[in-house]
């Protein structure tokens, strides 16, 4: 199965993200490998003083999609995104299995989860809209009656979507 997975990770990468991404891999760039379900997550270390955060999606077919925080926006996977699946491919000893979401969220009461909730917040003030959001969704799941659609106050400015559509079609069947 290993091979596999080497051979979609370099079918997606390309040969300069591969080779600079298994360099990567060979120094030991890639730290904290935790899956959690079907995710893979993987601190990669890089020319930024964070490490960049990548997630794996896999199933037991290999990969089947990728996220990373670095800007690289080339086409393909990044050296980041290739050093955490080789990792996973060739060191699944490396892979800490932790629990998900869901299985975290089992072992606590509804006082506790209440004091999770409070403490996120106080650590992240700006998660108080989305869980005001999420709360009006959950005690409010049917949609408004008066049909209306809210409007933009602003216009909206169309040129950049118009240079990314540009750059898709110079950049033809590279996708």
């Amino acid at each position: 199965m290993a091979k596999t997975i080497e051979a979609t990770i370099q079918h997606h990468a390309g040969p300069n993200s591969f080779s600079r991404g298994e360099d990567y891999y060979k120094r030991g760039a890639v730290t904290d490998v935790i899956q959690r379900g079907n995710t893979i997550y993987a601190d990669v270390e890089g020319s930024n003083v964070d490490p960049y955060r990548v997630s794996l999606q896999v199933d037991a077919g290999g990969i089947t999609s990728v996220g990373c925080t670095c800007p690289y926006s080339f086409g393909g996977w990044c050296k980041h995104i290739v050093a955490a699946a080789l990792t996973w491919a060739r060191q699944p000893d490396r892979v800490e299995l932790r629990p998900t979401l869901p299985q975290l969220l089992e072992r606590l009461d509804h006082p506790q989860t209440q004091q999770l909730v409070q403490a996120l917040v106080a650590a992240h003030p700006d998660l108080i809209d989305i869980v005001d959001r999420q709360v009006l969704l959950l005690s409010n799941p049917a949609p408004p009656t008066s049909g209306t659609t809210p409007r933009r106050q602003t216009p909206l400015d169309v040129t950049p979507f118009r240079r990314q559509v540009k750059q898709i079609l110079r950049e033809g069947g590279d996708r």
